[in-house]
């Protein structure tokens, strides 16, 4: 007899083969040589996975999709399709597709809208999510907003953003602007070669040279009636006379009063305006909108304008005054509240001097408002500003356009949102104004809450790739990572910011994942992850490389897609770029950081993401298989391990699921009985229309003190009446009475048509059945079943590595193993074996009454063929669609010489 020798946890996973003689690392004690379909647990132990639930073919099989997350809350989640130039939705609970409503023209057929990227888009779509809004973006496409106003109505939306950001200005004192006009339809002057059809859309930033001519706003001094005052940055114009109060106009839009009683200012632009280009006529002349009133400064001298007439009429401005309207022979191009010098007028000697205009609705008109007169107009007369404006040369372009590229990165921080990393400015960072998630604008002088644009200083060039959000924001590079820090109450704004490298390795495109206070992040290159987090020891972000240890699952291949499952198991599910599947189960605090590989029979991974769904989190993925030679991509949803009963076990992939018990308030009848017998024929009367003639075979099946009671359909009748064979005697409660507690029993598995070809796996009311072949889209099975699972098989395997004790060299001694004995929880269907070639069944416990044997927690001991050698290993195997899972396994172990 032999000594147990066990092996309690599994938690270092699957280990490279060049640490198989690493006898003195603590993580060869929880090791495992293989880990193939069973997943790592929270606690420990080792349990296969569960299969894969098959929800529909993508838009389009011969294109590759992506899934993305929408996560609104805890109770309300979707997983996103992504196809080319397209997007469906999946409900994140229970993983059914949205369709059409009722009344639409696609009615019952998948919800879907239509977007701008195709299929070699997506790796490079990028996310993030502010309650019911997703922020999309992707370096050559202006960015989106996904807005979800219901599950079958979903909004994708150009951001608009406002007030910029725009790049630095322009220093080349020769390259100037000027503007025909100061709001609305100008045309955009340059003194040389500027524009380009690429700026057709664009944002331009106009700022005005410096002005010493306009007076300053002072405290106590007479103020006329359109006077212009400048305070700090921002000009106003009088609205009302009378003598200055003692608070400083500061206002950036409207008016406001600088005192008691004061004078009423009207905000008129803080010595820059924006224009959006509508078109380019050429290289030199662009016609465009003003979107933010720009000064007369930068305004082109439209030269001498005659006058034609000029009439007395009111005018509304801030009262109801008499005015002159002056009538031109051209369009003046005059701009609001210009300083105009009028000459030669005859017949209204008023009439001449200079005046602050206001232009009319009429090209050719203007306004003097506060006027009166004695005379009236009689010929002559010539209009010009006063001061002729100074072509400026401080402008700039919006900082995203075709030609420099759109942000690759984005994020919601502290009610801002954050953009980084477009083609033209890979290393900058732009912040909305707080609380103004479009408007990147910001004033004179800055505030903390103004929209900031920052740039990393390092000695390369890298792009931000990915912006995560953990105590402090990280901003993820292709060649390092940074911290992002605000002022010393860590609140960011543009004058807080600054940054310090906290890693010199790189991030690949695939989003990091946030688990607790540290993320897990894809290495440039694609096959390593690392772990960062903050370490108080060191005052800064440490990562370590987490694939060291399972080299061998991410050797020549890359990490493509990855997401996060908190619940119930903390796993991250990682596609890789041959189609593999592998897992991370990660628990810092606890130690626990184990690798498993999985695969599926004739399946290609290349998508997954991870939502809420209830007490567990939903994990979704997009299988490739091919069917009948034709490539078919599947969306898929991985199933729970939590069952009540063994019946309700799902271990196949790409599974359907028959399930005829009664869930409604339909209740059954039977009647027609004189013995109640088998020997009779009676009635089953449905409570409501559920019968159809296909019905005729099939049995309905009810359960009275732990026996089943069946009744075989003979005949069908009506939608509510048909025709039975019972089994056995009818129970008495059963006989004339209504009841709910019934099943509908089928030997036929129809809807398998995606796996048409395919052998199947079958659970039938929780007991293993022979493999079928799917034919017609359906299966038949050797009996009738209530609770049906089919589809692919997964074959799970664990290996240990080869035996060893703590303290003691026996790594190159004799070992002959016998008996295994290993500890399992809710688990059925054991294979136990020296190596894989040579497993002994664990035959458990057949009920009494031939109905499913439970899944048991306990101690299961099965005798295999041992001989003599030097491994001592142990391979365990799951080929039914049962559950598994493995606390611990106890070798009986006798030891001999080298």
């Amino acid at each position: 007899m032999g000594t147990g020798i066990p092996q309690t946890a599994f938690t270092a996973g699957e280990l490279a083969p060049s640490l198989y003689g690493r006898v003195d690392l603590a993580r060869y004690l929880t090791g495992l040589k293989t880990c193939r379909n069973f997943m790592v647990m929270q606690y420990g132990g080792v349990a296969n996975r569960p299969g894969t639930r098959m929800l529909g073919e993508v838009r389009d099989s011969s294109t590759r999709s992506r899934l993305i997350p929408f996560q609104f809350s805890a109770a309300q989640s979707y997983a996103l399709e992504f196809g080319d130039h397209s997007l469906r939705v999946f409900m994140g609970d229970t993983g059914a597709q949205v369709v059409f409503p009722a009344g639409h023209l696609q009615a019952g057929q998948p919800y879907e809208i239509v977007t701008p990227w195709g299929t070699d888009d997506l790796p490079l779509l990028k996310y993030t999510q502010s309650a019911d809004v997703m922020t999309l973006c992707h370096p050559n496409y202006r960015q989106r907003q996904l807005s979800r106003l219901g599950h079958a109505d979903w909004r994708l939306d150009e951001f608009v953003n406002v007030n910029g950001p725009f790049r630095d200005l322009n220093s080349d004192e020769s390259v100037t602007i000027t503007a025909s006009g100061t709001n609305g339809a100008i045309t955009l002057t340059a003194s040389s070669d500027l524009f380009t059809a690429s700026h057709a859309g664009q944002m331009m930033y106009l700022e005005q040279s410096p002005d010493n001519s306009t007076r300053k706003w002072e405290v106590q001094k007479a103020i006329a009636i359109n006077d212009i005052r400048r305070a700090g940055a921002n000009y106003y114009k009088a609205l009302t006379g009378g003598t200055t109060g003692t608070v400083r106009p500061s206002a950036t839009e409207g008016t406001e009063c600088d005192g008691d009683p004061g004078v009423n200012w009207l905000y008129l632009h803080s010595g820059f305006g924006i224009v959006r280009i509508d078109a380019v006529t050429s290289a030199r002349s662009a016609g465009a909108t003003v979107v933010k009133t720009l000064p007369a400064n930068v305004m082109a001298d439209t030269g001498a304008v005659g006058i034609t007439n000029i009439v007395l009429s009111p005018y509304i401005g801030d009262k109801v005054a008499p005015a002159f309207w002056v009538q031109c022979s051209r369009a003046h191009g005059f701009p609001n509240r210009a300083s105009v010098t009028i000459t030669g007028v005859e017949g209204i000697p008023e009439a001449n001097g200079t005046f602050a205009i206001v232009p009319a609705d009429q090209a050719n008109v203007f306004v003097i408002p506060d006027m009166t007169t004695g005379g009236s107009y009689t010929g002559g007369g010539t209009a010009n500003l006063s001061t002729a404006p100074t072509p400026s040369y401080k402008w700039a372009f919006e900082a995203w356009n075709r030609d420099d590229g759109y942000p690759g990165a984005a994020a919601y921080y502290q009610q801002r949102q954050i953009f980084a990393g477009s083609g033209g400015q890979p290393q900058t960072l732009w912040g909305s104004r707080t609380q103004g998630y479009r408007d990147f604008g910001a004033g004179v002088p800055i505030l903390d809450d103004d929209a900031f644009t920052f740039t990393i200083a390092s000695r390369q060039v890298n792009e931000i790739r990915h912006i995560v959000e953990l105590t402090e924001l990280l901003l993820m590079t292709s060649d390092g990572v940074w911290t992002l820090k605000g002022s010393q109450d860590g609140v960011l704004t543009p004058a807080s910011a600054n940054t310090k490298r906290q890693g010199a390795y790189g991030s690949a495109h695939v989003p990091p994942v946030a688990i607790g206070s540290s993320a897990l992040y894809v290495q440039a290159g694609g096959s390593q992850v690392r772990g960062i987090g903050y370490s108080f020891q060191d005052d800064a972000y440490i990562g370590k490389d987490l694939t060291v240890m399972s080299a061998h699952l991410f050797r020549g291949k890359e990490i493509v897609a990855w997401a996060y499952q908190c619940l119930p198991c903390s796993c991250v599910w990682a596609v890789q770029d041959d189609g593999s599947l592998i897992g991370f189960t990660y628990l810092q605090e606890q130690e626990i950081a184990g690798w498993h590989r999985h695969d599926s029979v004739n399946g290609s991974f290349e998508s997954v993401c991870s939502v809420s769904g209830g007490r567990e989190d939903s994990v979704f993925f997009i299988v490739r298989r091919v069917i009948g030679g034709v490539v078919k991509r599947y969306v898929e949803k991985l199933e729970t391990r939590s069952f009540a009963s063994i019946r309700d076990a799902f271990f196949v992939d790409s599974g359907l699921t028959y399930d005829g018990r009664n869930r409604s308030a339909t209740t059954m009848t039977i009647s027609g009985g004189v013995g109640w017998d088998e020997t009779e024929s009676l009635s089953l009367t449905a409570s409501t229309a559920f019968f159809t003639a296909e019905d005729v075979g099939d049995k309905v099946s009810f359960t009275h003190d732990g026996t089943v009671c069946k009744l075989t359909i003979t005949a069908f009748t009506s939608p509510s009446l048909v025709s039975v064979a019972p089994d056995r005697a009818i129970p008495a409660p059963f006989r004339a009475t209504p009841f709910t507690a019934w099943s509908l029993e089928r030997n036929v598995f129809a809807g398998l048509g995606h796996l048409e070809g395919q052998t199947v796996a079958i659970l039938a009311d929780g007991n293993v059945h022979a493999p079928r072949t799917v034919r017609m889209g359906s299966v038949t099975l050797d009996y009738h079943a209530a609770v049906v699972h089919a589809g692919l098989p997964i074959t799970a395997e664990v290996g240990t590595l080869n035996l060893t004790v703590p303290g003691q060299n026996i790594l190159d001694s004799k070992k002959l193993i016998t008996k295994v004995t290993l500890v399992c929880e809710a688990s059925r269907g054991i294979m136990v074996g020296p190596d894989a070639a040579h497993l002994r069944e664990h035959k458990g416990t057949v009920p009494l009454d031939g109905g499913a044997a439970p899944a048991v927690t306990g101690t299961f001991e099965v005798l295999i063929p041992g001989a003599w050698d030097k491994n001592g290993a142990i391979t365990v195997r799951q080929a039914d669609p049962l559950p598994l899972a493995i606390l611990a396994l106890i070798p009986d172990v006798a030891l001999g010489g080298n």
